[in-house]
């Protein structure tokens, strides 16, 4: 068990993703669908839409009194995926977890999400950072 309260396991097969992850606190925190809106119709590009979600998502952690080191599960939704998206989300999220071990997770490709502006939505389950 590691200070955070967390242990990972590396998938044997996929590198830079969790195979599985426990949780050793009493309390965890599931954080709704995090979305960004650009301030016009898109944002400029693909990796740009990321950053701002994962920003959202920082947000929303810190006010439930939580923060990305503490992250159990996340889920992703990428409309309209392919190599190009795939590859500029691993890329944003990497650089976004800073060398932290990776959270057990989902990526799924969808046909659309609620608003035709926007293009991920990530939702969350963590453990208190305190």
């Amino acid at each position: 068990m590691t200070e955070t309260g967390i242990t990972r396991v590396a998938s044997p097969t996929i590198p830079g993703i969790a195979d599985s992850v426990r949780a050793s606190r009493d309390e965890l925190i599931f954080v709704s669908g995090a979305v960004a809106l650009p301030e016009g119709d898109a944002f400029a590009d693909f990796a740009d839409g990321v950053e701002a979600v994962l920003a959202e998502l920082d947000r929303a952690l810190e006010r439930a009194g939580s923060d990305r080191r503490h992250l159990v599960k996340i889920s992703v939704y990428i409309t309209d995926l392919d190599k190009s998206k795939l590859a500029a989300y691993r890329t944003v999220r990497d650089a976004w977890l800073d060398g932290a071990e990776p959270p057990a997770s989902t990526l799924i490709g969808i046909a659309r999400l609620f608003d035709d502006r926007i293009s991920i939505e990530i939702d969350a389950i963590a453990i208190p950072s305190s």
